[in-house]
C-alpha cells in the first residue's frame, strides 16, 4: 500500500507575504553596528543577531567589537550579550 500526499491549500497555514519593503529597504530601521573598512554596517538595532563559527576563529572579538560600536553610539545604549561557549 503506498502513501499519497495531496496538498489541499484550504489547510495550509503557510501564505505568501509581500516583501517588496524588505527588498526595497523601506520600513527597516539600517544597520548601525558592526562597521566594515567602508563603513557600510551589518547588524540592526532591535534585531537578533547570531555569530558562529569554529573554535578560535575571534567570534568573541567579533562581537565584542559590535557591543562597543553600540554602546558607544549617542543613541544606542544598552546591549544583551549572551555566550554559550563558556562555563559559569
Amino acid at each position: 500500500m503506498t502513501a499519497t500526499l495531496t496538498h489541499d491549500p484550504q489547510v495550509s497555514s503557510w501564505h505568501p507575504i509581500d516583501l517588496t519593503d524588505a527588498i526595497s529597504g523601506e520600513g527597516i530601521a539600517p544597520p548601525v553596528a558592526l562597521h566594515r573598512t567602508d563603513s557600510v554596517a551589518l547588524l540592526y538595532p532591535e534585531r537578533i543577531h547570531w555569530i558562529q563559527g569554529e573554535s578560535e576563529t575571534l567570534k568573541s572579538w567579533l562581537a565584542q567589537l559590535a557591543v562597543a560600536q553600540v554602546l558607544l553610539a549617542d543613541k544606542w545604549n544598552s546591549v544583551l550579550y549572551i555566550d554559550f561557549e563558556d562555563d559559569e
